[in-house]
This record gives C-alpha cells, sequence and structure tokens, in this order.
C-alpha cells in the first residue's frame, strides 16, 4: 500500500488569550486550508496540533483550551468538506511552546 504522503503546508491558527473561539479572520483562513486539502491529494494526511503558552493558565487548564482548540479546528475543517480520514489532531498543552512568544503560542498548527 501507497505510503501517505506528508505535505509541505504548515498553517497557523491563532486565538485569544483563553479561548477556543476561531476569530471571523481564522475562520477565513481555514476555509482556503479547506480549499486546499480537497483539492490535493486524497492520500496527504494533516495534523492538528494544539497549544497554549505557558504565560496563562495552569499545565492542566493550558491542555484542556489546546485540545479545544485543535477540536474545533478539526471540527470546521470538516464542516467545510474535508475528508475527517485526512485528520488527526492532537494537544501538546503548554508543554512544547513551538515558537517565540506567548500571543504564537496560542495557536493550532496545521502539518
Amino acid at each position: 500500500a501507497a505510503k501517505p504522503q506528508s505535505n509541505n503546508m504548515e498553517q497557523l491558527i491563532l486565538f485569544s488569550i483563553g479561548s477556543k473561539e476561531l476569530s471571523k479572520r481564522e475562520q477565513l483562513r481555514l476555509e482556503q486550508v479547506a480549499e486546499m486539502i480537497k483539492r490535493g491529494p486524497k492520500e496527504n494526511r494533516y495534523k492538528l496540533e494544539g497549544h497554549a503558552d505557558k504565560q496563562t493558565g495552569t499545565a492542566e487548564v493550558n491542555k484542556r483550551v489546546a485540545a479545544a482548540r485543535a477540536k474545533k479546528a478539526y471540527d470546521f475543517l470538516v464542516s467545510k468538506g474535508v475528508n475527517p480520514d485526512q485528520l488527526t489532531y492532537d494537544s501538546f498543552g503548554d508543554t512544547a511552546n513551538p515558537y517565540n512568544g506567548a500571543k504564537a503560542n496560542r495557536v493550532v498548527v496545521i502539518k
């Protein structure tokens, strides 16, 4: 069987502090991501990684917020017609902090 291809797309979906709601701007960004995924190879797989910043909330709260962010982005993409078999999501809470600066870590990374 063909190995699922990864993709070269990395998109960041940003959230307000403590929030798991998608702003209008981020909804538009996710609509564009949905179109890219739907136009791309069906064997491509995309991972949504939820993050929170260490500067706010406890580790437990941040894990919940990050998980809710990833699920929210996942649900939105599926609602726009993306095949759920192409998507997975996970929460890193505040453990990874992949970017410099707190604001950048209130994010779902789509890889």
